[in-house]
């Protein structure tokens, strides 16, 4: 039998047991243990190497199954067969996965990159038509709007491509696994590292189980990543098509009786709330306007308003009750907010990688094992949950409190003013409508109240109104499911793991399954409203408000659909409609008198 690379291994790990005696023990356990397998394997082959011997040398070894065994217990890297044996500790190999799992991400980036590249160019190119729609555009629109034009996404279909080519890319990553082998690039590996004081992969047969283990279980995390994001994706399309409903539950008189509109079990309550948010979003419009005109002063010249008129704000507060889709509005900034999520930016890939960075550091002078980590994610998860709960409530109350409000001053909005002449015996009733305008936004103060507010809050509204603070939270939530998910995925991988401790491996998956239950029932809830929240003003930035002119030029341009308009002149004989029988002429001699309706 010739030495395996086990025991030339050892031989040269002797001569530096001075230096590295963590490794000269490492590898006198490892050769014992293989010296004890050829035994056996030696002591049940006796017989078949006998018979063996009276045949041609070339065919005697493999004519006999045992003979096969020890030809196989013999071959070079069978002991990493089973598993990666090179460490001794859960630390060492966390460090060596964290770097083959940075080394993949780099590539994938690179991939992504180039595909996204090649798949704009193709969007783009050219097609038979396109430079006659081109001119029929510049002769038929006489008026561009200078702040774009707005679609909407189909949000299942973005998951659906976006799921495809992480998979292409997935697959990328076992090409170069593969060639990479072919090439000899894990044997270069092994000659490297085979100096170091640290644990690395002995063997290129090791580097290359390596690869493929962190290649498995980045599949498994992703394949984990996507269940939660199309559950995301499945409880936003419902909240936007909640709020589409309620829009046209508002505008569309005879609802219910279209047959072609899906039943959705839209309750009282939703119409009421999304009437609230509407409400609450006009007069935070308003205020905004009073603050800061030098940012309207572009769509008000463009709307042909008379933005410094003495019913400038009620002009503009009418305006946006005929022609503003709130709904829409809201669509767009929560389906941008979760195609992020979809997308996973480069952004969050940078992050990643740094944390990785961050977490072999740990592993490789720390000595922390990466499940440890599992913790300190976790709190990072309810706290952005924590988040976006707490600003869902804050805005929820702050409505309420308007609302109420709203109603105090709706017992004095309508008067009746009523005169009697004593000479002429005539009466006259008048019945006039206060301004439509909530009192909240006319106590506004105007610029006069940027005056009051310091230096901390004029440079936290200014980082708001540049600067989309969701984006930032969804995108910390992203890196910490992503994580999560790649933990999960090595518990349902570590096979040894399960082997030796099968109890604990158990209790540790129903606690990840747990927690993913948690998470695909709170982030459909959850997610579309923060989402829908933090496109409402103050938290409402200069992007959003470019996608909110778009929009009302658009509503604008169909304003002779029955659903882009309020009728105002119907509401308003409805208003009289209702007052008319509460009023009470004055006797012969009574004073002039206002009655509340």
């Amino acid at each position: 039998l010739k030495p395996s690379w086990l025991e030339v291994s050892f031989c040269r790990a002797h001569s530096q047991e001075v230096a590295h005696p963590s490794r000269y023990r490492g590898h006198q356990h490892r050769l014992h243990r293989l010296q004890r397998r050829r035994q056996g394997l030696l002591t049940r082959a006796k017989p078949s190497l006998q018979m063996s011997s009276q045949q041609p040398r070339r065919l005697g070894v493999l004519r006999s199954a045992p003979s096969l065994a020890l030809l196989l217990g013999i071959l070079p890297g069978v002991a990493a067969a089973g598993g990666p044996e090179w460490y001794k500790n859960e630390y060492e190999y966390n460090f060596v996965e964290m770097l083959v799992l940075m080394a993949m991400i780099l590539l994938a980036l690179g991939f992504e990159t180039l595909w996204h590249h090649t798949t704009h160019k193709a969007e783009h190119s050219y097609r038979y038509g396109q430079i006659e729609s081109v001119v029929v555009a510049a002769k038929t629109h006489e008026r561009e709007s200078p702040f774009g034009c707005v679609e909407n996404l189909q949000l299942v279909r973005e998951l659906t491509n976006r799921t495809g080519g992480e998979f292409m890319t997935l697959g990328f990553l076992a090409a170069v696994v593969y060639f990479s082998r072919q090439a000899g690039g894990f044997y270069a590996l092994a000659k490297v590292t085979a100096s170091s004081d640290w644990a690395y992969p002995v063997t290129a047969y090791d580097w290359l189980h390596m690869a493929e283990d962190v290649h498995m279980k980045l599949f498994v995390a992703m394949v984990l990543y996507f269940v939660l994001t199309q559950r995301l994706v499945a409880g936003a399309v419902h909240r936007i098509r909640l709020w589409e409903y309620c829009r046209l539950k508002r505008t569309v008189p005879d609802l219910d009786k279209v047959s072609a509109v899906p039943n959705l079990a839209v309750s009282d309550d939703d119409v009421a709330e999304h009437a609230l948010w509407r409400m609450y979003f006009m007069g935070k419009m308003v205020r905004w306007r009073q603050k800061s005109p030098a940012i309207f002063e572009r769509l008000i010249s463009t709307l042909n308003l008379d933005g410094d008129g003495a019913d400038a704000d009620v002009k503009f507060y009418k305006l946006l009750d005929n022609d503003l889709s709130f709904s829409a509005y809201l669509a767009v900034s929560v389906e941008h907010g979760v195609r992020d999520s979809i997308q996973v930016h480069q952004s969050t890939w940078l992050v990643l990688l740094v944390l990785q960075a961050f977490f072999a550091l740990l592993h490789r002078f720390a000595f922390v094992p990466l499940p440890d980590v599992k913790f300190a994610l976790a709190v990072v998860v309810v706290l952005c949950i924590c988040i976006m709960r707490y600003l869902i409530h804050r805005t929820r109350r702050l409505m309420d409190q308007r609302a109420s409000d709203d109603m105090a001053e709706a017992a004095s909005a309508c008067t009746i003013s009523m005169s009697a002449s004593t000479t002429t015996g005539t009466a006259s009733s008048t019945l006039t409508r206060a301004s439509s305008l909530p009192t909240w936004v006319q106590d506004g103060g105007g610029a006069a109240a940027l005056d009051g507010q310091g230096v901390v809050q004029r440079l936290l509204r200014r980082c708001r109104e540049t600067h989309r603070t969701e984006i930032a939270i969804m995108r910390v939530l992203q890196v910490v499911l992503f994580l999560i998910s790649y933990l999960f995925s090595r518990t349902i991988l570590d096979f040894k793991d399960w082997e030796a401790n099968f109890g604990f491996a158990l209790l540790s998956t129903l606690l990840y399954l747990g927690g993913f239950a948690v998470l695909a029932y709170d982030l459909p809830r959850s997610v579309p409203l923060f989402l829908g929240v933090m496109a409402l003003p103050p938290y409402m930035t200069y992007k959003q408000f470019k996608v909110f002119g778009a929009l009302l030029l658009q509503n604008q341009a169909a304003h002779d659909t029955v659903w882009d308009t309020t009728p105002d002149c119907a509401r308003d004989a409805a208003w009289a409609a209702a007052a008319e029988p509460q009023v009470a002429l004055p006797q012969e001699g009574e004073a002039l008198m206002e009655i509340t309706v």
